[in-house]
C-alpha cells in the first residue's frame, strides 16, 4: 500500500528535520560566538535554559543541553557566557542564526532542482526546507514578544536583537569604551561612561550592574547603594547582585545587614564562593570567628586557590589563638596574590599578636601603602608605632 505523500512529508518535518534545524540554527549562533569570545557558550534545544532533563554534551568551550524529548526540539537558545561583547562581533553572533537557517532552506532547493529524487527523497527535501524556512522566518522578522530564560531575563527573536543593535549603534559605543576601561580597571573612567549611556538606557539591567561593580571596586558607597537601591526597585536580583549589596553594606560597617545580603547570595547560588567568602569576612569583624572559618572552608572547597579566602581565614584562626596555623594561611595567601594590602595587615596583626611590633609596623606600612583605605589600618599603624 502506497503512503500518502503528505503524511510522509509530516513524518519527516514533525520527527527529523524541526529538531535537526532548530539544533542548526542554534549551532549557527555558537560558532561565531566561540570565535569572537573567550569564555563559554551554552546551547539549549527544546528548552530556553533548563537544564533538567537534558543530555549534557561538552565539547571544549561549547556546553550543548539537549532535551530527552525530541518532540520539545521546536525552540532554543545559544547564550555566551561572555557579556562584553563588541557591537560589530553581537551582530556577526545574532545573524549568524538566521543565516544558517536560510543556507539550509536553500541547499534543499537546489537538491530538489538538481538531483530530482524520489517520492521519500523529495519529501525530506521539501521538510528541511520548510522547516529551516520556518526557522528563518520566525526568527529573522522582529517580535514585541519576549522570550523568557529560565533564569528570569528576557531577550527578543533574532531580528528584535538586530533591530534593537542598529537603534541602538551610538550609546552601544559609549558601552564598548566602558567595557574597555573596566577590564583595564579603570573603574572611575569606565563608572562615568557607564552612567553616560543609562541616559539612552535607563532601564538597562546590565549597565545598572556595571555600574554598581564599577562602585563598589571604588569603594564609592554613596554612588553604589543609590544604584542598588535603584537596581533593587527595577529588577529581579540574583547572587552576584545580592553579593554586591552585601559588599555595600559591609564597606559601611553594617555587617549584620551585609550578612543577611550574602545569606540570599549563597542561597540562589551554593557555589558562589565570593559571598560565602565575604560572609565570613563580616563574620569576623563581629568577632564570630568560628563560624567565619566555616565559611572560608566552604569558599576554598569551591576554590582553592582563593588568597581572600585564605587570608581571612588566617585571621580568624589568630584571633582564636592559633596563631601558627593562622600565620601559614596568610603566607599562602601571599604566595598566591602578593599585592593584597588586607594579607599584610593580617600579617602585620600576627606580629603584633607575638610581640613583635617592628615587624608589624612594617607590615602594616606595606599594607597601607598598596591601598590607604584598608579597614582600621591607620590605628593599627599608630599601635605598633606606639609600642616599639
Amino acid at each position: 500500500m502506497d503512503v500518502p505523500f503528505g503524511l510522509i512529508l509530516f513524518f519527516y518535518l514533525l520527527v527529523i528535520a524541526r529538531p535537526l534545524t532548530t539544533l542548526l540554527h542554534e549551532l549557527g549562533h555558537a560558532i561565531p560566538a566561540l570565535l569572537i569570545t573567550k569564555s563559554d557558550v551554552l546551547v539549549y534545544v527544546g528548552s530556553f535554559g533548563d537544564r533538567k532533563g537534558s543530555l549534557n554534551i561538552k565539547l571544549g568551550r561549547l556546553i550543548i543541553y539537549l532535551k530527552y524529548n525530541i518532540f520539545l526540539w521546536f525552540r532554543g537558545v545559544c547564550i555566551p557566557m561572555e557579556k562584553m561583547i563588541p557591537f560589530k562581533k553581537q551582530m556577526l553572533f545574532v545573524v549568524a542564526g538566521p543565516f544558517v537557517s536560510l543556507t539550509i532552506a536553500l541547499i534543499s532547493v537546489y537538491m530538489i532542482i538538481s538531483i530530482k529524487p524520489n517520492i521519500n527523497g523529495l519529501a525530506f527535501l521539501l521538510s528541511f526546507t520548510i522547516s529551516a524556512l520556518i526557522d528563518f522566518l520566525i526568527n529573522i522578522i522582529p517580535s514585541e514578544k519576549k522570550i523568557i530564560l529560565e533564569n528570569g531575563d528576557e531577550i527578543g527573536n533574532d531580528g528584535a536583537q538586530l533591530k534593537s543593535l542598529f537603534s541602538r549603534r551610538k550609546v552601544l559605543t559609549i558601552i564598548e569604551n566602558a567595557n574597555t576601561k573596566y577590564t583595564n580597571q579603570e573603574y572611575r573612567k569606565a563608572l562615568a561612561l557607564y552612567q553616560e549611556s543609562l541616559d539612552h538606557l535607563p532601564n538597562n539591567k546590565g549597565v545598572h550592574r556595571l555600574i554598581i561593580s564599577c562602585a563598589v571596586q571604588l569603594k564609592d558607597n554613596s554612588v553604589a547603594a543609590k544604584y542598588n537601591e535603584d537596581f533593587f526597585e527595577k529588577f529581579e536580583q540574583n547572587s552576584m547582585d545580592f553579593l554586591h549589596s552585601g559588599l555595600i553594606k559591609s564597606y559601611s560597617g553594617n555587617h549584620i545587614e551585609a550578612i543577611l545580603d550574602f545569606d540570599q547570595s549563597i542561597l540562589l547560588d551554593n557555589n558562589n564562593a565570593y559571598a560565602l567568602n565575604n560572609r565570613g569576612y563580616s563574620r569576623n569583624c563581629l568577632n564570630l570567628y568560628s563560624e567565619a572559618i566555616v565559611d572560608f572552608n566552604s569558599s576554598l572547597s569551591i576554590d582553592e586557590n582563593f588568597a581572600f579566602a585564605y587570608n581571612n581565614r588566617g585571621f580568624s584562626k589568630i584571633k582564636l589563638g592559633s596563631y601558627e596555623d593562622g600565620y601559614l594561611d596568610i603566607k599562602i595567601s601571599l604566595d598566591l596574590d602578593n599585592n593584597n594590602s588586607y594579607a599584610y595587615k593580617n600579617l602585620g596583626i600576627y606580629y603584633l599578636e607575638k610581640g613583635d611590633f617592628v615587624e608589624a609596623k612594617e607590615n602594616f606600612i606595606r599594607s597601607k601603602d598598596i591601598d590607604a583605605t584598608t579597614d582600621e589600618i591607620d590605628a593599627l599603624l599608630e599601635e605598633a608605632i606606639s609600642k616599639i
